[in-house]
């Protein structure tokens, strides 16, 4: 959680909305997208220990992480300039490599050396306008997967608990992700 507590330290995350149990802060970042969209990192903080109307990531217990691209005015996010930090010994390299590749995601693991200090399972959404599941490398670093803007972050801890979970992971339990493709009506579509 350090890692990504840490890249994304200059951000002040506000508080949107609740949904389904979870708090949902957000912080809108500067990047190269079309006039209607905006890059967004969104982390979901289970509902009872949501309680600041701002707050850096690293002072929100939370337990899932998304970077995405979203429709302009899903949130009333004021952009942040924001510039992701070099690697160096507080944020060292994390390498990603493909586990399985679903219609809607890739799931990715990260290598045992990294697993102590980055205990995530990470998604890359896959767009739903590209009709293959060869979206993404089958391995990629954790500056790359980030930049994609399409990467869920679950903290393996809580993961029967968690807003976007794998088909694997749980059968029984709905997907849900934040929605990025135009959609003006919704933020979270649970499938």
């Amino acid at each position: 959680m350090e890692i990504l507590n840490k890249y994304f330290d200059s951000l002040v995350f506000q508080y949107t909305e609740e949904k389904q149990n979870y708090v949902i802060y957000a912080a809108a970042v500067n990047g190269l997208v079309g006039g209607d969209k905006m890059r967004c990192i969104i982390a979901f903080v289970p509902a009872h220990l949501g309680i600041q109307n701002k707050a850096r990531l690293s002072n929100l217990p939370w337990k899932n992480l998304q970077t995405r691209v979203c429709p302009k005015g899903t949130y009333k996010l004021s952009i942040q300039a924001w510039k992701p930090p070099l690697l160096n010994s507080d944020i060292p390299e994390v390498m990603l490599s493909v586990n399985k590749r679903e219609q809607n995601y890739s799931k990715y693991y990260v290598d045992s050396k990294c697993k102590e200090y980055f205990p995530f399972e990470v998604l890359m959404v896959n767009s739903p306008k590209k009709k293959t599941v060869y979206q993404y490398p089958n391995s990629m670093n954790l500056h790359w997967a980030i930049d994609q803007f399409s990467t869920v972050f679950n903290y393996i801890e809580d993961q029967a608990q968690l807003p976007y979970q794998s088909y694997s992971e749980n059968k029984d339990t709905r997907i849900g992700f934040f929605h990025n493709e135009d959609s003006k009506n919704t933020n979270i579509e649970w499938i």
